[in-house]
């Protein structure tokens, strides 16, 4: 569930990290557990920067995180700012059950008051029909294993929204089944070749959408507009020979759609942003300055000093206030990197020729090695500079 907060705080509060990977590296060390330190870091970032953490105290194995995006875009009215909600995976029909409980009216004394919930967005591991491990599926009805009930539903998110990105991106049905280790090759062959036009099958999906429809069409606890954003990666293929949920786990292949996933969703909630890139040559070894300066900006960006940000950066602090964040990353030409390599090998004994590969010249490049860098400012107002 923390793909969310890593990607909402990961780009501010990993500055050091960012000087010698890029963030998509940076999200797959996050994802091991042995990067403890890593993870805290990020955690402590957004529990300071508009991020609350429930822990799950009533046997539902179900945490959840809430964001007041408010406090991470400051461009935002306090009033009107969306709140994220993440909850933790549900397992079959307790998608149902915490579904409809979070879309029911809250009640008090004084009365009771509709949830202004703008969209639901669902996000998971499926097994897929079609494709392999880690490709993409994106749903646009979910039939319910076993029973005659039916869910389409119109998915904000679409095939073009993830393709492009090394990854294979179908759409079509879904089937909700009662178990992955009670399918049939047949029914499923079925499914998929007839005009149910099945892509994959996982377990939540049916339930989530009928308390989403209650709720939206037949309660009117919601309103009937509600967005809906559904998109799954595949854990599997079940109707490949040994290629089950019981072959083995994703390992990092999960990493990549999970992000790619996650970005889109969360883009869908922020104001518009804009841009503006700076390519700078650096003279005299001052590489550490130029990162220094880069954290700097940013722990000014999320300690809201937006006078002391102004003044560094020569701008208004109405301006410096639009700021959301700062990235720098070296520039290279991998030809010309190769033309060091060469050189710098061709210097070296026979041993280390024969061990000392390319890719382990490029991974031990360190940032202070590169002289050019791109420079990336991110804001909520055009032309702040």
């Amino acid at each position: 569930m923390h793909s969310v907060m890593n990607t909402l705080y990961a780009p501010t509060s990993l500055t050091t990290e960012l000087k010698k990977k890029n963030i998509d590296a940076i999200y797959e060390d996050l994802s091991n557990s042995a990067s403890g330190k890593l993870r805290t870091k990020v955690m402590k970032t957004a529990l300071a920067n508009g991020m609350t953490y429930l822990e799950d105290k009533s046997g539902a194995n179900i945490n959840v995180q809430i964001f007041d995006i408010a406090k991470l875009d400051k461009s935002l009215e306090a009033k009107t700012a969306p709140v994220i909600m993440v909850m933790d995976y549900a397992f079959g029909e307790q998608a149902y059950e915490t579904m409809d409980e979070l879309l029911k009216p809250y009640t008090t004394e004084s009365g009771t008051t509709l949830m202004n919930v703008k969209s639901v967005s669902i996000m998971g591991k499926a097994g897929i029909l079609q494709g392999g491990k880690g490709d993409i599926m994106i749903p646009n009805a979910h039939l319910f294993e076993g029973t005659a009930d039916n869910y389409p539903f119109v998915n904000e998110l679409k095939v073009e929204d993830l393709e492009n990105q090394g990854l294979d991106v179908y759409d079509g049905s879904m089937i909700t089944v009662m178990g992955t280790s009670l399918q049939n090759k047949d029914i499923l062959r079925f499914f998929h070749h007839s005009t149910w036009n099945v892509i994959g099958l996982e377990m939540e999906g049916a339930h989530y959408q009928k308390a989403i429809q209650a709720a939206s069409r037949i309660r009117g606890s919601i309103k009937d507009d509600v967005k809906v954003r559904y998109a799954y990666y595949a854990s599997d293929n079940p109707l490949e020979t040994g290629s089950t949920l019981a072959s083995g786990g994703l390992g990092t292949t999960g990493v990549k759609p999970t992000y790619l996933i996650t970005k889109k969703i969360a883009s869908k909630y922020k104001s518009e942003v804009y841009e503006a890139t700076a390519v700078v040559q650096t003279n005299y070894e001052i590489e550490f300055q130029l990162i220094a300066r880069i954290q700097e900006f940013n722990e000014l960006i999320i300690n809201q000093d937006s006078i002391k940000l102004g003044r560094l950066l020569e701008i208004e602090p109405s301006k410096a206030a639009k700021l959301i964040s700062f990235e720098i990353e070296p520039i290279y030409s991998i030809n010309k990197l190769r033309f060091d390599y060469y050189d710098y090998i061709y210097e070296q004994d026979s041993t280390l020729q024969k061990n000392f590969s390319f890719n382990m010249y490029e991974e031990e490049m360190r940032f202070e090695d590169y002289d050019n860098f791109e420079i990336k400012a991110h804001s909520s107002e055009n032309e702040s500079f």
